[in-house]
C-alpha cells in the first residue's frame, strides 16, 4: 500500500501543495488531475524521492521514503513526462541500459527486456535506432523503461502526452495490465499487483479512472469502485 500523510511543498512565498493524503492499495490505479502549477509534478516528484517535501511522511508498504529512500526506490519505476531516450540507441539497447542499472544481467536481464519490448508493442522494431520511431512508439519504449525492472509501484508524468490517439489506447492498456498484475511483465516480476499512480489529462483519466477531490485544484481519481481515500488540509 501507498500512504501519503499530510504532505506539503511550497518554494518561498508559493504553496505548491498543501496538506495532501491518500492512499492506494494493489491493483489501484490513482490519478492526480489539475491546471498548470497545481502541484501535480512535485507530488509525483515527492513520491519518487526526487523531492523532500515540507512537511508530511510517504510509505510504501509501511517502509518510510525519508528513512530508507534507497530500498523503497528499488521497488518504484518512474516514467517522465518527458521522454529520456537517446536517439542512436536502439529499443533493446535502452531497456538493457535501464534493466543494468536496476541490477538485472544474464538471462534475466534478457527475459525482461524480450518481455516488456512484447508488453510495449515493440518487438518488431526492436534493433532499429530510436531516431526513426515516431512520436507514440517513443512514449511507449519510455513506458518500458520504467516497468523493465519490474517495480511493485509505477509512477507516471502525463504518459499519454504528445500521441495520437491509438497510441494513446495503447499505453492505457499497458497501465491496465501492470495495475492488475495481469500482464507478462508484471507477472513474472512480482507476483503482487501493482500500484499505478499517474498525473495524467481527462481524456485518458476517464478512460481508468472514477474521480474524487483532493487538494484543491487537485484532482485524485482511482480506478477501484468502493471506499476511496484522498483529503486535503
Amino acid at each position: 500500500m501507498i500512504q501519503v500523510e499530510n504532505l506539503s511543498k511550497s518554494y518561498g512565498d508559493v504553496h505548491a501543495v498543501r496538506g495532501v493524503s491518500f492512499e492506494v492499495a494493489g491493483g489501484e490505479i490513482y490519478g492526480l488531475l489539475g491546471p498548470n502549477g497545481a502541484g501535480k509534478t512535485t507530488i509525483l516528484s515527492m513520491m519518487a524521492g526526487l523531492l523532500a517535501p515540507d512537511e508530511g511522511r510517504i510509505r510504501y508498504d509501511g517502509v518510510d521514503l525519508a528513512e530508507h529512500p534507497l530500498a523503497v526506490k528499488a521497488t518504484l519505476g518512474v516514467v517522465p513526462q518527458e521522454n529520456a531516450l537517446y536517439e542512436d540507441l536502439s529499443a533493446r539497447e535502452h531497456l538493457r541500459l535501464w534493466g543494468g542499472l536496476y541490477g538485472l544481467s544474464g538471462a534475466e536481464l534478457d527475459a525482461a527486456v524480450d518481455r516488456v519490448l512484447d508488453e510495449v508493442g515493440l518487438a518488431g522494431r526492436a534493433r532499429d535506432p530510436v531516431k526513426k520511431y515516431s512520436g507514440g512508439m517513443k512514449r511507449r519504449l519510455n513506458l518500458g523503461m520504467g516497468l523493465v525492472h519490474g517495480p511493485r509501484i509505477v509512477l507516471l508524468d502525463e504518459p499519454t502526452v504528445g500521441i495520437d490517439p491509438q497510441a494513446r489506447l495503447n499505453i492505457l492498456d499497458v497501465v491496465r495490465g501492470v495495475a492488475a498484475a495481469s500482464s507478462p511483465a508484471a507477472v513474472r516480476a512480482n507476483p503482487s499487483a501493482a500500484r499505478v499512480v499517474t498525473r495524467t489529462g481527462c481524456a485518458p483519466a476517464s478512460a481508468i479512472c472514477s474521480g474524487i477531490v483532493g487538494q484543491p485544484g487537485v484532482w485524485v481519481i482511482t480506478s477501484s469502485p468502493g471506499p476511496k481515500s484522498a483529503r486535503a488540509a
